[in-house]
């Protein structure tokens, strides 16, 4: 079971009400034996599926990478943006990685095929570089994530989930303060 936290800890220094907080759980599939993963509908996926930014990168010249920031988002110049500028602020900050999708993943099979893509080059920067960490900024919808971090623990020891400070909107703060980590 994961327990996401859904709202800020903190608005500029100030913890909110406990009744101010939302969380969600997701229930994953249990399994038969511990440590073996599930039957997964998830198999294959493009190991190579990150997408080239002007601005990020290539991970190729980067080895023994053992922590990345994984985007997942459309192309969107502003929150991709927005994450550098985080990543910059914070230095030293694990490199960045984007892998993309252009619909708006309004089905199952767009979902199930997008999360076998990022299973898929995790498991393959895990093998090539040792990853075990990674921290997460996405803007997939909440029902896609909820499936990724199914998948992920398998695949990943150490998930870092990056909450956007939407608290912080419209204020122009710091970019260090623009999102909060939640630890799985």
């Amino acid at each position: 079971m994961w327990i996401v936290h859904t709202q800020p800890t903190r608005k500029r220094g100030v913890a909110p009400e406990s009744h101010q907080r939302s969380w969600w759980i997701v229930h994953t599939q249990p399994t038969r034996k511990r440590g073996v993963a599930p039957e997964s509908h998830h198999e294959g996926g493009n190991p190579h599926c990150e997408a080239r930014h002007p601005k990020i990168p290539p991970l190729s010249k980067k080895p023994d990478v053992d922590a990345i920031s994984l985007l997942l988002c459309r192309h969107d110049d502003k929150y991709i943006g927005d994450v550098l500028r985080y990543l910059a602020a914070c230095a030293p900050a694990p490199p960045p990685v984007w892998v993309t999708h252009e619909d708006l993943l309004a089905s199952s099979q767009q979902v199930m095929g997008y999360v076998a893509d990022v299973v898929a080059l995790l498991r393959r920067l895990h093998e090539e570089s040792g990853l075990r960490t990674v921290h997460l900024y996405t803007s997939l919808p909440f029902h896609a994530v909820s499936l990724l971090a199914a998948n992920l623990k398998y695949v990943i020891d150490n998930v870092i989930l990056m909450e956007y400070r939407s608290d912080l909107k419209g204020e122009n703060p710091p970019p260090g303060e623009v999102y909060s980590p939640l630890r799985f």
